[in-house]
């Protein structure tokens, strides 16, 4: 998973991130909001995530595009 921020003034920034990684942050924030997390359903939403990684290669998720021109890309 990459997340991209293009910045119109200049700052542009990757940051690589492992799926699973990832996926377990969202977990532990869903904790804190009380939300109750099953452990197989992560597993299992991790492992769909893999195989989609591996059908689709690149696929964005999330396309966030600013009127002034910044743009934030989250890509599978």
């Amino acid at each position: 998973m990459k997340i991209h921020i293009k910045e119109k003034g200049g700052v542009n920034l990757t940051i690589p991130l492992p799926t699973g990684l990832a996926l377990r942050f969202m977990g532990i924030a869903a904790k804190h909001c009380g939300e109750e997390e099953d452990g197989k359903e992560l597993k299992a939403l991790i492992n769909g995530l893999k195989q989609a990684k591996k059908v689709w290669g690149h696929l964005t998720i999330v396309e966030v595009k600013e009127k002034d021109g910044d743009e934030v890309t989250i890509t599978l």
